[in-house]
């Protein structure tokens, strides 16, 4: 780190310890968690989002909000529902139903999770470098910086229900464009 600081100068090395470079621990967010509301503003804002989920019905999700497009998938991977162009390919067993559509929106995949967290009563707590929102029915990890959901996730429940976990990524571009096939008659 001495070499760093030389080579860098004083404006190079306040730079590093803002950014958490060349130090072993994370870097702490100090200001005010990001209100419920301002999550929602952000995600909305995404056009882009990838969805894994560990313990749900479903396994992954993609949507992309610019291009109509919405594709979910199962835990073993198989096409359960796409949206794509207008129009809604549905899983019935050995074929996929069409279905007229009204639109693709990324809320589908997130709103869920952060309505059950942030279900009163909650609380948000700083840990690490993010807000964990919890309340009984779940919780959301947070980014303070992009207000973006980075985590997910809900508590078993009595009769058999299934603890479950996401984790969120927004990437540039969607390129998987899987195809429902065959269609229902």
């Amino acid at each position: 780190m001495r070499r760093q600081t030389r080579a860098l100068g004083g404006a190079g090395v306040l730079a590093l310890i803002l950014a958490g470079c060349g130090d072993a621990k994370p870097r702490l967010h100090r200001g005010p968690a990001p209100s419920p509301s301002q999550v929602s503003v952000a995600m909305e804002a995404k056009p882009r989002l990838v969805e894994t989920v560990v313990g749900g019905t479903i396994g992954r999700a993609v949507a992309d909000a610019k291009r109509e497009y919405l594709a979910i998938f199962s835990p073993s991977g198989r096409l359960i529902d796409m949206d794509k162009n207008g129009l809604q390919y549905l899983g019935q067993g050995a074929c996929y139903q069409r279905i007229k559509l009204i639109g693709v929106t990324t809320q589908i995949l997130w709103a869920a999770w952060l309505t059950q967290a942030t279900t009163p009563p909650f609380n948000v707590r700083p840990s690490g470098n993010s807000f964990v929102y919890r309340s009984l029915s779940g919780s959301v990890t947070v980014d303070p910086h992009t207000r973006l959901i980075r985590a997910a996730g809900t508590p078993a429940l009595p009769g058999g229900v299934r603890a479950s976990t996401a984790a969120f990524a927004y990437p540039s571009s969607i390129s998987e464009r899987p195809t429902p096939t065959p269609i229902c008659p």
